[in-house]
């Protein structure tokens, strides 16, 4: 459901009676402070940690509210949020743990860090239930198109993936539509390669080259602040104590 009122949304699923949700997840749902919630789940990134950036990536965007930097509310508010989730690779990982012990002190809450692993690859347009293709499916140069918030870290994953590097990339800002960009796609003559959120874009277009979007999944590899167990489990145990609150036993 897409609606600038979250609960209008909820309420409208709920009336449907066809399916009702065990569970709503609402995206950027921090905000919405009239939507009753059982748990925040913050999503945090090295940029957003960190004291003194790694080579190549942007000054700290810790506590920088939008226009300054990409954070809605000032840190004061993550004093609401019931876990923290940190995207960042693996060999990043025991870097930033100071940072996060610090930035985190008067936050207490489970830690958890993620990476998101490449699956394969799907013809953008095709049906979803059809099986990813791996990297082979794609010889020669290729093309990497987003619209995203970090492209270098996912010009990082798609390359890893791949075994090598794209010939060309494309970077427009975060939700590009891609609407005035066609012909000068199909003009790089060679296959492109997007992210699965990109993808659903680039579809309308009717691209005559090949299309392909990394179909990718979350892998927590992670805890932090003993004792936790790992994401799984901790979302496991979450999840049985929320149902139990529901249904009064």
């Amino acid at each position: 459901m897409v609606d600038p009122e979250r609960g209008r949304a909820g309420q409208e699923l709920e009336r449907d009676g066809l399916a009702v949700p065990d569970i709503f997840f609402l995206d950027d749902g921090f905000q919405h402070v009239r939507a009753g919630r059982d748990l925040d789940i913050v999503l945090l990134d090295q940029d957003d940690v960190r004291f003194e950036p790694l080579p190549g990536r942007p000054p700290s965007n810790w506590n920088r509210i939008i226009p300054a930097g990409t954070w809605r509310e000032p840190v004061d508010a993550l004093r609401c949020a019931g876990t923290f989730l940190v995207k960042c690779e693996p060999e990043d990982w025991p870097s930033l743990v100071p940072a996060l012990e610090r930035r985190l002190r008067e936050f207490p809450r489970p830690v958890f860090a993620f990476r998101m692993e490449p699956e394969g690859l799907r013809a953008v347009g095709s049906d979803a239930s059809s099986p990813a293709l791996p990297a082979e499916a794609v010889a020669g140069p290729y093309a990497f198109v987003c619209g995203i918030g970090d492209p270098a870290q996912a010009v990082r994953t798609v390359s890893a993936f791949m075994g090598r590097a794209p010939q060309k990339v494309l970077s427009f800002q975060d939700h590009y539509d891609f609407q005035q960009e066609k012909a000068a796609l199909e003009a790089l003559g060679m296959p492109l390669l997007c992210t699965g959120k990109d993808a659903v874009k680039l579809a309308s277009l009717g691209l005559s080259c090949p299309c392909f979007a990394l179909d990718v999944k979350a892998e927590f590899y992670a805890a932090h602040a003993s004792p936790v167990p790992g994401f799984e489990q901790w979302w496991e145990d979450w999840w049985t104590c929320a149902v139990s609150r529901r249904s009064g036993r």
